[in-house]
């Protein structure tokens, strides 16, 4: 792979589906990108992606963005398939505050995320959801079998948050890394430093890239990028500081 080659992702739109600041980019053959420009959401706010994994018949959400990208992200899974489950990477309120709105409008759905997440998010203390969210019993435990229905695989990369989760999709080769990194077209970068409590262990957390070795990394906020060998080596030492 030619070093710095970019990936360029297949935009997807539908006829009957307009959300301002929305877009919709399929990523392999099963994961699709729900993206939100910056601004459109919160004025100070960066992109904002959640993805669609679709698995058979069953389309499961990862990640929710804020509540008021929800609706959109409802309406592009409906098109995919039946809406199944929901996995969190982590508890931030970027990340969650869709979950009232998918319960309402899918039956029996279910939230699930890390453990040590759901303990943090019952504490209500920002960048976690405020108690006034009502995020207590939202959510259930992010288990292996919950994450292999989904056709995907996961991974506890801890620092930004205590059970920050990666998932991977091994047959297509994405990886959506959430908050671990954000990224450019050609870059990984290190998570915004006031919302991650310890930098150097997120920043040791992302040293998996390279066990995985995907073929594209996807991240909460920013570009898809292909993978290279050299990627983690320069964030670890650009931002890592020494011990």
């Amino acid at each position: 792979m030619k070093k710095n080659q970019k990936f360029t992702p297949k935009k997807i739109t539908f006829d009957d589906i307009n959300i301002e600041g929305m877009e919709v980019t399929k990523l392999s053959s099963s994961v699709y990108k729900v993206g939100f420009l910056p601004g459109t959401i919160v004025e100070t706010a960066p992109t904002v992606n959640v993805w669609l994994v679709v698995n058979g018949e069953d389309v499961h959400i990862i990640d929710t963005g804020f509540a008021e990208m929800t609706e959109g992200v409802m309406q592009v899974a409906e098109k995919l398939g039946t809406p199944a489950s929901v996995l969190i990477t982590h508890g931030h309120l970027d990340h969650v505050l869709g979950v009232h709105q998918l319960v309402e409008r899918f039956e029996g759905i279910k939230i699930y995320v890390d453990s040590k997440e759901i303990e943090e998010i019952n504490k209500g203390i920002p960048p976690y959801p405020v108690k006034d969210e009502n995020m207590e019993g939202m959510f259930e435990e992010l288990t292996d079998e919950v994450v292999l229905a989904a056709g995907l695989e996961h991974y506890i990369t801890p620092g930004h948050s205590p059970g920050h989760a990666i998932f991977y999709h091994r047959k297509d080769k994405v990886l959506m890394v959430g908050d671990l990194f954000i990224t450019t077209d050609t870059r990984l970068l290190p998570p915004i430093k006031r919302f991650t409590p310890d930098m150097n262990e997120s920043i040791d957390s992302g040293s998996i890239v390279d066990e995985i070795k995907p073929r594209i990394i996807t991240s909460s906020h920013g570009d898809d990028l292909l993978y290279t060998k050299d990627l983690y080596t320069q964030l670890a030492y650009f931002f890592r500081d020494a011990d």
